[in-house]
C-alpha cells in the first residue's frame, strides 16, 4: 500500500486499520511464537522471515490511525510485543501527518 501513487503523491493522507493487529502467518512470522524474543532480535527475524520484500514501508504526510480490537485471554507480553512491532513497523514515516493513533476500545 506505501507503494501506491494515491499515497506516494498525496499532500495529506489517511489510513484506518481495524485490526487486532497480532500477525501470525504460517511458517513464516507469528507474534505468538516469537514475541519470546528481544526486541531488536523480533526485528530482525521479521526482516528474514519477510525475505527481499519491503519489511518496513516509508510513508510521507499520511496520518495512521490503528483501531485495535482486543482479542480475549492474549497474554500482556504479547500485547506489549505487537505495540512494540507495529510503533516500530510505521516508524518510518516523514511529513506533516505521521501521528500513529492506537485506540484499545474494550481494554
Amino acid at each position: 500500500i506505501s507503494l501506491l501513487s494515491q499515497l506516494k503523491d498525496a499532500e495529506h493522507s489517511r489510513l484506518l486499520i481495524f485490526s487486532d493487529m497480532l500477525e501470525n502467518s504460517k511458517g513464516k512470522f507469528s507474534m505468538y511464537s516469537q514475541c519470546n524474543l528481544p526486541k531488536q532480535e523480533l526485528i530482525t527475524y521479521y526482516r528474514t522471515s519477510v525475505g527481499t520484500a519491503l519489511a518496513r514501508p516509508s510513508f510521507a504526510n499520511l496520518h495512521v490511525e490503528l483501531h485495535l480490537i482486543p482479542r480475549e485471554n492474549t497474554r500482556q507480553q504479547i500485547v506489549e510485543c505487537r505495540n512494540f512491532f507495529w510503533s516500530w513497523f510505521f516508524g518510518d514515516m516523514t511529513g506533516d501527518s505521521k501521528l500513529i493513533t492506537f485506540e484499545l476500545p474494550g481494554s
